[in-house]
């Protein structure tokens, strides 16, 4: 059991330090929310999306990137 915990547990730190890494070498990306690893913001949403993404827009300006998913 705790084998399997530990193989699950250095898979996701695997996963987030890839993505981090990676993230830098895409290029210049917009401004934008902190997404989470492989859900993107699909949770930051929530019931009321149009009222997040105004929220979103005053904070970022009328253009602005979010993840739905693990793509851009």
């Amino acid at each position: 059991m705790i084998p399997i915990l530990n193989l699950v547990l250095f898979g996701i730190f695997f996963l987030v330090s890839w993505k981090l890494v990676n993230r830098k070498k895409l290029g210049k990306t917009l401004k934008g929310p902190f997404a989470l690893p492989l859900v993107g913001n699909a949770l930051s949403l929530g019931k009321t999306p149009h009222v997040v993404m105004g929220k979103w827009a005053q904070k970022y300006g009328k253009i602005y990137q979010m993840y739905i998913g693990h793509d851009r």
